[in-house]
């Protein structure tokens, strides 16, 4: 997003790498939305501080370490609480389902979509 932001900057591989080492205790979504942050609101290519302020902002203060490494993915929370549902309390519920892979479509991820019609299925066919 940076090299795209502000294309006129160029960094030797050394500098890069100092980067990424002074970065990498950043979960890299939070990176992310620290560097989006800060092409919004300045002209020039973040220092390596700026980056770290900028995703302290993004973080609402907490330690990066308190974040975990990917992002909470609340659809796939969902189809874990639907296979709780059905392996530990013997509940099925096809609309459920069904709402769910919709969910994932919109969400554009017609392979989640899928699999979760899938999973309803093969269910189904053990009732």
């Amino acid at each position: 997003m940076l090299s795209l932001a502000y294309p006129r900057q160029s960094f030797p591989t050394r500098t890069l790498q100092l980067y990424g080492d002074l970065l990498a205790d950043i979960p890299p979504y939070l990176l992310e939305a620290a560097a989006e942050l800060h092409v919004r609101s300045a002209v020039f290519f973040p220092t390596i501080a700026e980056l770290r302020q900028a995703a302290h902002k993004v973080a609402g203060g907490q330690p990066f370490a308190s974040f975990p490494p990917v992002p909470f993915d609340s659809l796939v929370a969902r189809l874990q609480s639907l296979e709780d549902d059905f392996y530990f309390a013997g509940r099925l519920d096809p609309a459920e389902w069904r709402d769910l892979a919709r969910r994932f479509d919109l969400a554009d991820r017609p392979h989640r979509a899928a699999d979760t019609l899938a999973r309803l299925q093969r269910l189904a066919d053990t009732v």
